[in-house]
């Protein structure tokens, strides 16, 4: 094998097990830490970042147009905004791709979804939080400490996650 192939195979490797390395320092977020900074163009075209909410406790939900689940909790997660009005914030951030503001509106009418959606289709959510898919959904609390984390299909009146919502609203 010539020099120039080993210093190659060499130089590949090395970048290999950068790119692994900065994978396995990733690991998901647990309850307790503070929430990462994050902000996204709201479905109206807003800049949205999570520091606007700063001293108010939010549920946020990760979800896209062609997942099941997101499908089956969207009226619940509407039906949680209305429930809690001002005093928690709902808000939902999709991840469907460039180009799908038409999809995401005719879904949304679908479902009767009215609460505050930032779009994502870089995915910078699902880097910045750590996700797994969609649906995902934290509880973060006024001072941007995340106090519950579902991942899957959220039930937001299941009465674990109601005491735990309560609890983020007492503090």
């Amino acid at each position: 094998m010539s020099k120039a192939r080993i210093w190659t195979a060499i130089t590949a490797i090395l970048a290999l097990s950068a790119c692994v390395g900065e994978g396995f320092n990733r690991r998901p977020l647990t309850v307790g830490e503070r929430a990462p900074e994050y902000g996204a163009r709201s479905f109206t075209g807003d800049s949205i970042d999570f520091e606007d909410f700063q001293g108010q406790p939010f549920v946020v939900n990760l979800w896209a147009t062609w997942c099941t689940p997101c499908r089956a909790e969207m009226p619940e997660l509407q039906e949680l905004s209305e429930h809690y009005g001002e005093s928690l914030k709902v808000i939902g951030v999709s991840i469907d791709g460039h180009g799908a503001k038409d999809l995401i509106q005719d879904f949304l009418e679908e479902v009767g979804v009215d609460f505050q959606i930032l779009l994502d289709p870089d995915r910078r959510f699902v880097r910045e939080f750590t996700s797994v898919g969609v649906p995902e959904t934290f509880l973060i609390d006024a001072d941007g400490i995340i106090r519950a984390h579902w991942i899957g299909r959220f039930y937001p009146f299941d009465s674990v996650n109601v005491a735990l919502i309560e609890d983020a609203l007492a503090l």
